[in-house]
């Protein structure tokens, strides 16, 4: 019962993914896609987390920045859409073209996983932006690609909310940048400058 809520939810009768590959190969794959971009996002966490108190607490932010507590729901929320889009257009691969939405697909989440050290390890808001300005780029692209491959349909309304949260990213992160331009000086640079001074 549940498994056939979550595939009308999609649009997608239950009885046509059982007779393409059956219900526990259609459980274990739409799974994987959800956990892949998730567990790849709760990897960048644990780099971001030690920073959150320290070095990002320290920067100046526009009065938009949202707070912290709302970053890790945002995230979760996309990862997971965009999981099941990638599914989406995985299980059409018998029926029509899928390399290359899917290929975009993985570099755009390639470029979202990096996004994180570039901001967080290397205090670089300045990379940052650029790097997520090109992932906006890809995954625009990605989420042309895959609504042809599979449905406008499905797959806009899983992937919109994720290129609008990305366009948002990419200004809030130019905004710290702008704030903050020595922010990839670390703490013991700055002590150090202060007392040469």
């Amino acid at each position: 019962a549940h498994l056939s809520a979550t595939f009308s939810l999609l649009n997608y009768p239950s009885d046509i993914i059982t007779r393409k590959m059956g219900k526990g190969q259609a459980v274990l794959s739409l799974a994987a896609s959800i956990g892949i971009p998730l567990i790849g996002g709760f990897a960048g966490s644990l780099l971001t987390i030690p920073e959150i108190p320290t070095w990002y607490k320290s920067l100046k932010k526009p009065k938009w920045n949202p707070p912290n507590w709302l970053f890790g729901p945002a995230w979760g929320v996309l990862y997971t859409a965009q999981g099941v889009a990638s599914w989406l257009v995985w299980r059409r691969r018998n029926t029509t073209k899928v390399v290359v939405p899917l290929t975009l697909y993985g570099i755009q989440l390639l470029l979202n996983w990096a996004w994180t050290p570039i901001f967080f390890k290397a205090h670089r808001p300045d990379i940052a932006t650029g790097e997520a300005a090109a992932m906006l780029g890809v995954a625009t692209a990605a989420t042309v690609t895959m609504a042809r491959a599979a449905s406008p349909e499905q797959i806009l309304p899983l992937m919109v909310p994720y290129l609008g949260w990305i366009a948002f990213a990419t200004a809030l992160s130019a905004k710290i940048h702008q704030l903050n331009p020595e922010a990839h000086k670390s703490a013991k640079d700055k002590v150090k400058g202060g007392a040469e001074g």
